[in-house]
């Protein structure tokens, strides 16, 4: 039995809307190669697909949080706002590049998301005090706003957002290795 190009689009979607349920990640990283190698779009194409299905998770998810009282949502707010700044200015570079060099970069970055979240930075000083620009206060669990702790906030949010509109990679999967310490 064949399937035609709507039915294998439904597939896709449920099988991405699985993973991203069960691992809470997977949208525009499993969706942009999916929709580029099993139903033939440009990588331009894919990217905003693959933002989409990442966008309704991500509310979804949010929501739960805040419900839960686990989201840091004044860094969230940070990240956020700088990355829907820098996303338009990803998905204006996205159009002018070819798709290979799109998918070029796009392998780049799965390998260095694999790299910190297999081996993460060892920030301790001698001390073995943490030095991360962000902590947070083991008395109330918020975090210690500091220039340093807003700096790296900000420049997240900037280069999830940029690559969020170049690649169709969702913000989470920049963010989570990019924060780790």
């Amino acid at each position: 039995m064949a399937v035609d190009a709507m039915g294998l689009s439904a597939l896709l979607g449920a099988g991405i809307g699985l993973v991203l349920a069960w691992a809470g990640a997977g949208g525009g990283v499993l969706a942009t190669p999916l929709l580029v190698f099993a139903l033939g779009l440009s990588a331009q194409q894919a990217g905003p697909i693959g933002l989409m299905a990442v966008g309704v998770a991500s509310a979804v998810g949010a929501l739960l949080g805040l419900r839960e009282g686990i989201v840091r949502y004044r860094a969230a707010a940070l990240i956020g706002t700088m990355g829907m700044l820098t996303a338009p200015v990803g998905v204006a570079v996205a159009q002018v590049l070819p798709s290979r060099p799109l998918l070029a970069l796009f392998a780049l970055v799965l390998v260095w998301v694999a790299r910190r979240m297999l081996w993460p930075l060892d920030l301790g000083d001698a001390e073995g005090r943490e030095a991360t620009p962000c902590q947070v206060n083991r008395l109330h669990g918020r975090l210690t706003w500091t220039s340093s702790c807003a700096r790296a906030l900000a420049l997240t949010g900037v280069a999830s957002g940029f690559l969020s509109g170049l690649l169709g990679v969702g913000g989470g999967f920049v963010i989570v290795p990019a924060l780790l310490k």
